[in-house]
């Protein structure tokens, strides 16, 4: 499945994976809506920009920051996007507006 790819343990710093192409969307999507989101950019390469995103991420979930996206960051980014984009059902809360600067 999914997560257990992105889990394998197999794609430390500068190595390809065909998933980090969600996971670097997903912090391009979260900037539009969030301060201090760092930058990425959607290769899926694990580089450098994408494991200082996810420390920067994981430090905010009060996660060990290891720059590595194992369940428990995965979920935290998994929820964060639902937040702002909902989960399809129109149940779940979705914020609508994006910040301006």
């Amino acid at each position: 499945d999914f997560l257990h790819i992105i889990l394998r343990g197999d794609h430390g710093c500068g190595e390809s994976n065909a998933h980090m192409y969600l996971v670097q969307a997903l912090f391009v999507a979260l900037d539009r809506f969030y301060l201090g989101v760092p930058a990425v950019a959607v290769n899926g390469m694990h580089d450098p920009a994408t494991v200082s995103a996810v420390i920067w991420l994981q430090e905010r979930a009060g996660l060990p920051a290891s720059g590595e996206i194992d369940k428990h960051t995965w979920r935290y980014l998994a929820q964060l996007y639902r937040l702002i984009s909902g989960d399809g059902t129109g149940r779940y809360p979705a914020r609508v507006t994006q910040r301006t600067t």
